[in-house]
């Protein structure tokens, strides 16, 4: 079996099922420290934000980001994962249409291949907190590339594991 170095998180709802978060990020700015992390789940996951504090006996509780101050450092630290894991892809967008016919623009994270099917990570531009989203990469018979969503719980898993990874491997 594959050992993978990538650094997880374990929650628990109000009905007592456990959550399992993938880190992706650990970063210090503003004398604290903070966490970026996404829900491992098929479709995609809101990419979310923690300060950090430990406690007496160095266990990690997580607190909510209040200040602006700490809001604009999560921002950045998220505008520099989606300009600088690939440098391909670092200006490299994905423009899609809603049912109203408005476009909405997306930076690509990251490009990657497992197996045979290509992936694309993205997030919306210009977004709060955008929410970190997994596709296949399509091609027709025309030769023109789409997007499909991740079927199976099992590829999903195996895709969240590799782009954490990726983003895991890409810290300055």
């Amino acid at each position: 079996m594959a050992e993978h170095n990538h650094e997880h998180l374990v929650a628990v709802d109000e009905n007592g099922n456990e959550i399992v978060f993938a880190v992706i990020e650990r970063f210090e700015a503003n004398d604290k420290n903070f966490i970026l992390f996404a829900e491992e789940k098929e479709g995609g996951s809101e990419v979310q934000a923690a300060v950090i504090v430990v406690d007496a006996e160095g266990n990690e509780d997580l607190q909510p980001i209040e200040s602006p101050e700490d809001q604009a450092a999560v921002a950045e630290v998220l505008e520099r994962l989606s300009n600088g894991v690939d440098e391909e892809a670092s200006a490299e967008h994905i423009v899609a249409v809603d049912d109203n016919g408005n476009e909405i623009k997306f930076v690509v994270i990251a490009r990657f291949t497992v197996g045979e099917k290509t992936y694309v990570a993205f997030v919306e531009e210009e977004v709060e907190e955008p929410e970190l989203q997994v596709a296949i990469i399509t091609e027709n018979e025309a030769g023109e590339q789409g997007l499909a969503p991740i079927e199976s719980d099992e590829e999903f898993e195996k895709v969240q594991e590799i782009l954490s990874e990726i983003l895991s491997g890409h810290e300055d």
